[in-house]
């Protein structure tokens, strides 16, 4: 009986470690390249997610919009509240900063983003090192799964990330 009990807790401890406190992330595509790699293995903090403390440049991953069962990662450009706009192909986001970053957009994609404006307050605009792409854009917060902590693979990159 003493065994089963114990088995029993081991098990409840670890699942609430899981859901609660930080979770294992295999880096799915190369969007944050030479930062995470495609097959690199890191730690999520889900701390993060409880308090919602998340700011410009964090690195997140999160659950993709259209199916919940994949999981991606990528950068935070713009906060809640603040204006995305679109001037002669140059992405710019306006809050208490204005960054402005130069990516080559097509004119779909301009088209779409100029339809976006203010981020209400449940939303992020993430965007990868690679630039804009089909999986880059509005992001809401219960999308969000948590921020990278501590990369375990490959071995000669083991250790505690930014």
């Amino acid at each position: 009986m003493y065994i089963i009990k114990t088995v029993l807790l081991a098990g409840f401890i670890t699942v609430l470690i899981h859901y609660f406190v930080v979770q294992p992330y295999v880096v799915s595509d190369n969007n944050l390249t030479p930062l995470y790699n495609k097959g690199e293995v890191i730690l999520i903090s889900r701390i993060a997610y409880f308090n919602s403390l998340f700011h410009r440049n964090d690195i997140v991953v999160y659950r993709e919009q259209k199916d919940l069962s994949i999981k991606k990662i990528s950068r935070i450009l713009a906060l809640p509240g603040e204006i995305i706009a679109v001037n002669d192909g140059i992405l710019s986001v306006v809050g208490d900063e204005r960054i402005t970053k130069d990516i080559p957009l097509f004119d779909s994609v301009s088209a779409s983003l100029n339809k976006i404006g203010r981020l209400d307050s449940q939303e992020f605009f993430i965007l990868g090192n690679q630039g804009l792409n089909s999986e880059e854009g509005l992001l809401d917060i219960k999308n969000i799964i948590g921020k990278p902590i501590f990369r375990i693979w490959p071995l000669n990159k083991f250790g505690r990330l930014h």
